[in-house]
């Protein structure tokens, strides 16, 4: 990609789900960031991640992070973008030291 784009910024990892966000039945296949982190090496201009405070009705059905109205509004959900951006910028930290967190 550098070579055919030098100019082009490449994300990554674009983990989700790590972090205190959702939280996935053990039947879910998962690749932990760490683990594509370790093996990727630094290469990302940008360090990204994605967050999603619940699932779908769909996937709630699944055991998948669901929640209600009421709770949604809680001091205790309204915080897990928090907790979830200050799991992503400690492995940025690690393993993309300097790079911007989007």
């Amino acid at each position: 990609m550098r070579k055919a784009e030098p100019h082009t910024i490449i994300l990554g990892p674009g983990s989700v789900g790590e972090g205190g966000g959702l939280t996935l039945p053990p039947s879910v296949p998962f690749l932990k960031t760490e683990a594509l982190l370790q093996a990727a090496g630094p290469v990302f201009d940008a360090f990204c991640y994605h967050f999603y405070g619940a699932v779908s009705e769909r996937c709630a059905a699944l055991g998948a992070g669901g929640t209600t109205p009421a709770a949604a509004l809680s001091n205790d959900w309204l915080s897990r973008t928090d907790k979830v951006e200050a799991f992503y910028a400690a492995l940025r930290d690690r393993f993309e030291p300097g790079r911007p967190l989007w």
